[in-house]
């Protein structure tokens, strides 16, 4: 699943600080969910929207940014 993300944190601003906290929010959940097995990517370079993480269920861990 792809998220778009606004400004997450509430600063006032979307950059990729909103990301590495949806980022972190999943990872917590991961952790208090062993059931929940798969990826976490994000990505902020110029190909991609700078807002994007990417939520899967895949079946063992992965993680990548681009």
């Amino acid at each position: 699943m792809d998220f778009w993300l606004g400004d997450i944190n509430k600063d006032g601003k979307k950059n990729t600080q909103d990301v590495d906290d949806f980022v972190q929010v999943v990872r917590e959940v991961e952790k208090e969910n062993s059931t929940l097995i798969g990826g976490v990517g994000t990505y902020k370079n110029k190909f991609f929207s700078r807002m994007m993480v990417h939520v899967d269920v895949r079946g063992y861990w992965a993680s990548w940014n681009r």
